[in-house]
């Protein structure tokens, strides 16, 4: 409501919080996806380094993006009242900002293919075994694929509107976009408590027990 309605103050003040928090919100949950997909693979350094890098690559690229756009020539005076955050933006100004989030759909592919990739692997490794294919494995699996089609969608749709939309349309879906990754992220914590994950079932009886073998993935757990 502040961002689209507020009359008070300045546009540019207004722009510059709702850019920062967006780029906090995105780095939390970035930081959320890197442990997930750390403790998939079993602490594995070497995916840590890789996932790391490839951050550090697209946080920087977005950095550049966001922080070179105060260098380019505004557009000429709008012939709307400003009023909250839509202002209209050049085509250079868009486009830097799309390159942004371009950078940040690309950290979501990466993260959905190492979970797939271990998902896969558990899958091949339960069929040789004849284990039961439910545990921590599938669904982190299956919420990291949710997770990726709902934010790959809003974030293609607001990449679209950066590139392609008129003046005062390009960025519109930003914000429902970090609505979404937010959402979605704090979707990916809360299934993993879910308490089926961490017992054995035997008849109708829970078993509580401090160590449990879900898909070859040991589940350390401590009951009170």
């Amino acid at each position: 409501m502040f961002e689209y309605f507020w009359t008070a103050g300045s546009v540019m003040k207004s722009k510059s919080h709702h850019q920062l928090l967006s780029i906090v919100a995105q780095i939390t949950v970035g930081i959320i996806l890197v442990m997930r997909t750390y403790a998939l693979y079993g602490s594995s350094r070497r995916v840590l380094a890789f996932m790391l890098c490839f951050a550090i690559v697209v946080f920087g690229f977005g950095a550049w993006s966001v922080g070179s756009v105060k260098l380019l020539p505004q557009p000429s005076a709008d012939s709307y009242p400003p009023i909250g955050c839509a202002n209209s933006l050049s085509t250079e100004m868009a486009h830097r900002l799309g390159y942004a989030w371009t950078g940040i759909l690309a950290f979501d592919a990466m993260i959905l293919v190492l979970t797939i990739w271990k998902g896969c692997e558990t899958y091949r490794l339960s069929s040789c075994s004849g284990k039961r294919r439910q545990g921590l494995v599938p669904t982190l699996v299956r919420d990291g694929v949710v997770y990726f089609l709902v934010v790959a969608v809003a974030n293609c749709a607001n990449i679209i509107s950066y590139m392609v939309a008129g003046p005062y349309l390009r960025g519109v879906g930003s914000t429902l976009t970090t609505v979404l990754t937010t959402v979605m992220g704090c979707r990916l914590m809360l299934n993993i408590r879910d308490p089926k994950l961490i017992a054995i079932r035997s008849g109708t009886t829970m078993i509580k027990t401090r160590t449990s073998d879900i898909d070859d993935t040991p589940i350390t757990t401590v009951f009170p």
